[in-house]
């Protein structure tokens, strides 16, 4: 008996066919990848290895890269040394989705029988839920309306991590928002009191002054 590897793995998610999407491999993922000018949106699909033979999926998520954020803002990353996701500027996951039982995703993956079992329920998932989310955020405008209004908790499911605050407060400048000038003073309060209590953020403090230097006034 031949036992199930990745490259079967691969074949199977292949068979995932979303239109002008393109699979690719990654690290305990594959990726299905569609790209047009300035904007790469890709559909992650991670998983890991299950003992003894076989995978189990760990969660599927979705995100959209905006090259005119991201060429402003890796950059200074970078600089700084701080962690960034390099694939992503707005995204989300997208497990426990309403009608999709959740439990088929805890199915060892050890043949290309068993992968057919939960296929049903990644295309489910991709076309009644990925899908319009990627199409309703496709412009960069469409999610600084999203978020100009959003306290920092409901933008977390969106942009994690500590690029949060000037992530966000570029997106609205590089739209013309109206709630820029409001949010940038916002976003710094509250980086500023941040940085008062924990030193980690005296350097995101530090970025935020660097990538709005002009606009501060400083």
């Amino acid at each position: 008996m031949m036992l199930y590897n990745k490259q079967d793995l691969k074949k199977d998610f292949a068979s995932l066919y979303v239109q002008n999407f393109a699979l690719k491999s990654s690290v305990q993922a594959f990726l299905l990848v569609r790209k047009s000018t300035n904007i790469f949106e890709n559909i992650i699909l991670s998983y890991s290895d299950f003992s003894p033979i076989g995978f189990r999926i760990n969660g599927i998520t979705a995100h959209i890269f905006f090259d005119e954020v991201e060429k402003i803002l890796q950059p200074i990353l970078r600089k700084y040394e701080i962690a960034f996701n390099s694939f992503s500027t707005f995204g989300r996951t997208f497990n426990n989705v309403e009608g999709v039982d959740q439990l088929i995703f805890q199915t060892e993956i050890n043949s290309t029988e068993s992968f057919h079992t939960i296929k049903p329920a990644f295309e489910q998932i991709i076309e009644g839920k990925i899908l319009p989310f990627l199409l309703k955020f496709n412009s960069l405008d469409a999610v600084a309306d999203f978020l100009s209004d959003k306290k920092i908790e409901e933008i977390v499911p969106y942009i994690t991590g500590s690029i949060l605050l000037p992530k966000t407060a570029l997106i609205l400048k590089l739209t013309h928002h109206t709630t820029f000038a409001k949010r940038l003073l916002e976003f710094r309060g509250i980086l500023v009191e941040y940085a008062s209590k924990e030193s980690r953020y005296e350097v995101m403090l530090a970025v935020y002054d660097e990538l709005f230097l002009e606009d501060l006034g400083n």
